[in-house]
């Protein structure tokens, strides 16, 4: 029999839900990951004045990613209270459900550079009459792309060593795609500081979210070996 409705029974369930979000953000460092991608996204979109459509896409997009990673975080919960000790179908269960988020995400950037990246385009071709400016956005962009490439070799060294050489192959292409357009445009004007220094960040930067997606991607792999 279905309880009957309440105003404080819904209020409670918001406040579950709330608990559930923080218990992600707490338990999962990839949610960090994510994090920090939705405020550099929203930032960017709100500096560039980005259209009402543009926006929609753009929430739908870090929605997307949000719900996979909530529901990969409850999966992993369920699976370890269902198998406390190690089984290779539970590992691959786990796989499952972070590949998903992983195509999400995947999915997210191109969405989020298609719509955000011609007006970095159209910001770096414009007389330059603010050097300040242009050394600031520069080296943020340069920033974001050294990450995003080296979090990408991290993955795709992760899939070569579980044998999923096709996808592992498709990450390559865009990794090096990413690191020789930002190596050119760090090579093109070695004197901006911006630029070299958002090179350094971003590869610093890179490296720990690169640990933090092992340490996730990569236990089921550790445990089996």
């Amino acid at each position: 029999m279905s309880k009957s409705f309440t105003f404080t029974g819904r209020i409670r369930s918001f406040k579950y839900a709330i608990i559930g979000i923080l218990t992600m953000l707490k338990s999962q460092h990839n949610a960090w990951v994510h994090a920090v991608a939705t405020v550099v996204v929203c930032g960017l979109g709100l500096f560039f004045g980005i259209t009402a459509s543009e926006w929609c896409w753009i929430i739908l997009a870090i929605m997307a990613v949000w719900t996979a990673q909530a529901l990969n975080t409850a999966f992993k919960f369920l699976a370890d209270v269902a198998s406390p000790e190690f089984h290779p179908l539970a590992r691959k269960a786990k796989d499952v459900a972070a590949g998903a988020v992983l195509i999400c995400a995947i999915g997210s950037a191109v969405i989020g550079l298609l719509i955000i990246g011609p007006y970095v385009l159209r910001l770096i071709n414009q007389p330059r009459n603010d050097r300040a400016m242009e050394i600031v956005v520069g080296g943020l962009l340069i920033f974001l792309a050294r990450l995003v490439n080296v979090s990408m070799a991290t993955v795709r060294t992760l899939l070569g060593m579980r044998g999923q050489k096709r996808l592992a192959t498709a990450i390559g292409f865009f990794e090096s795609l990413i690191y020789l357009l930002t190596i050119s445009r760090v090579l093109q004007d070695v004197g901006n500081v911006g630029n070299v220094l958002g090179y350094c960040g971003g590869f610093s930067a890179g490296t720990l979210v690169g640990l933090a997606i092992e340490e996730k991607l990569a236990m089921g792999y550790a445990i089996a070996s």
